[in-house]
């Protein structure tokens, strides 16, 4: 995470999954933040969707990389070694 990010939290797990652990000085000093969320309710992905779906938002120059499911690992590899050239990585069927 970026300095002053901001880690997305979403879901529920139990047993031994329920627990998070990571290095909390690490996170202070590079004033990162936790914010939980359920997702619930999806009040503006609806929207969104018809806003790409209409032609309103063009998301098509955010896609910087495609990649089929058996080349996600060098896919994650490639986004954490050039940070600055991914910005989307869309997996394709």
């Amino acid at each position: 995470m970026n300095f002053g990010g901001v880690v997305g939290f979403i879901g529920i797990d139990y047993g031994e999954g329920r627990f998070i652990k990571f290095d909390a000085n690490k996170f202070h000093f590079n004033k990162l933040q936790l914010r939980a969320s359920h997702a619930v309710p999806a009040l503006y992905f609806p929207r969104c969707v018809d806003m790409i779906k209409s032609g309103a938002v063009n998301v098509k120059p955010l896609i910087t990389d495609t990649f089929k499911l058996e080349d996600i690992g060098e896919m994650m590899v490639k986004a954490e070694n050039e940070r600055d050239k991914v910005i989307k990585a869309v997996m394709l069927d």
